[in-house]
């Protein structure tokens, strides 16, 4: 839930909306927000790992 609601959010320039919060999670039926914020906040803060070199 907590990706949906992260896409939902996403403003396309790597931030999020947070106005359409309450109108997400209304809409959702989320009822713990501050257990969501604490997810989306590690959405946003994540990076994948980077490619190991190849060693020879």
């Amino acid at each position: 839930m907590a990706i949906r609601i992260y896409n939902l959010l996403a403003n396309g320039m790597g931030g999020l909306d947070w106005s359409g919060l309450p109108l997400w999670c209304g809409a959702l039926g989320v009822t713990d927000v501050e257990g969501l914020l604490c997810r989306l906040e590690v959405i946003r803060g994540h990076e994948p790992p980077k490619d190991p070199t190849p060693s020879e």
